[in-house]
């Protein structure tokens, strides 16, 4: 998600650098169509039992995944952020300057655009679109499950919250964009990563400091449950560096674990045992999505074979913007149900009970991820790509 593609001139394979586009992009996927579903139809016992509502068992499954994918994110972003870091930390070549413009430029050139996104598709939505019930949280397909109606966390107290990333543990998320959850989770991460390359490089009382400092906000913002979350992503940076120089496997073999993998994610995801952390629900099967995902990272790793062009441009060309997808999905996909369900006069949601079977809804369904995914695209090309000129311009003014 967050994390950048791999370099072209690091030691992975054009295999691997396929493979790690391929999972930003479907991870991004699955969320999306996770929160659509939960916008758009009741749960899957609540289904109207006809040879219909069974075709689309898939779509419940996979839409079920949203906490997995999240992890996936987190494995990934360990392995190319933290992982990356590590490795020049050890060779003595990290740089905290250049890291941290990288980030903090990776992080805030999309982040407040975002935001901005949020509030304007937030007040014309509760403005223009009150009938819909999704802004207010009236509307029985939202019923418990969110803190505060959308309308209400648009505060400047909420905003300043989400700026430094303290969400969900210090405030609500802004507005309706409920994926913001995790992205505080990845800035804290990356504050840790950071403190410690810098800490080993130097081996001096100050960047001790500076560890303790980095990890004692990360549990002031997150509560005990960013520790927690930081192992998924530690994960990941370990996978990185036994990658460097990783053991030969059979394509066959890699490609058999892979499915039997993915097959144990999807089992992992079924089971339904869950602990509190600070007040904050997390599944202990996400444990076992961690570790899985992280042989086959490893495994992948070490295959060498040259993919189909089409292929590997496909997956690069939607990676490229799964950030984008992922942090602008949800507003615009609240606001475009809204206006539906307004337009339609009730025939869209209410009208058909929510239910997949209903034509109607299905089509909005449908529409709502198209539209999310054409302005991820263009919010993609002006302010992710964009982030890269003011990195550079940064980094030359600092020099």
């Amino acid at each position: 998600m967050i994390a950048e593609r791999s370099p072209r001139n690091h030691e992975t394979s054009q295999t691997l650098e396929n493979f790690l586009a391929f999972c930003r992009w479907f991870s991004a996927f699955i969320v999306i169509l996770s929160h659509t579903r939960a916008l758009s139809f009741v749960g899957y016992d609540a289904l109207h039992r006809t040879w219909a509502s069974k075709l689309l068992l898939p779509l419940y499954v996979i839409g079920a995944m949203a906490d997995e994918a999240v992890i996936v994110f987190f494995v990934l972003s360990g392995f190319l952020v933290g992982g990356r870091a590590a490795e020049r930390a050890l060779g003595g070549r990290f740089n905290l300057k250049d890291y941290a413009i990288d980030r903090s430029t990776r992080i805030y050139c999309v982040l407040i655009p975002a935001l901005a996104l949020t509030l304007v598709f937030d007040l014309l939505g509760s403005r223009w679109l009150a009938g819909s019930g999704l802004y207010d949280a009236t509307s029985p397909i939202l019923h418990g499950r969110f803190d505060l109606p959308f309308q209400d966390a648009l505060g400047s107290g909420t905003l300043i919250c989400n700026l430094l990333s303290a969400q969900p543990h210090r405030c609500s998320v802004y507005g309706s964009n409920i994926p913001l959850w995790s992205l505080s989770y990845e800035v804290w991460f990356y504050a840790c990563a950071g403190a410690c390359c810098y800490a080993y490089q130097r081996r001096s009382i100050l960047s001790l400091a500076g560890v303790l400092a980095a990890f004692s906000g990360l549990v002031l913002a997150l509560g005990w449950s960013g520790p927690v979350y930081g192992i998924f992503w530690v994960a990941g940076a370990v996978v990185y560096l036994l990658s460097r120089d990783p053991f030969r496997f059979a394509k066959r073999f890699v490609y058999a674990v892979t499915v039997v993998g993915i097959a144990g994610i999807i089992a992992c995801s079924r089971i339904p045992i869950l602990i509190t952390i600070d007040g904050k629900l997390l599944a202990v099967s996400l444990f076992g999505t961690a570790s899985i995902f992280s042989v086959i990272l490893y495994l992948w790793a070490g295959l060498r074979m040259k993919p189909s062009e089409r292929v590997r441009a496909f997956n690069l060309a939607l990676s490229d913007f799964s950030y984008s997808l992922y942090i602008t999905h949800f507003p615009v996909v609240v606001f475009t149900l809204s206006a539906l369900i307004v337009l339609s006069h009730g025939a869209v949601g209410r009208g058909g009970g929510y239910q997949p079977t209903n034509w109607p809804t299905l089509a909005a369904f449908f529409v709502a991820i198209a539209i999310a995914v054409l302005v991820a695209r263009r919010f993609s090309l002006i302010f992710e790509k964009g982030s890269l000129l003011v990195r550079r311009q940064l980094k030359r003014k600092l020099d």
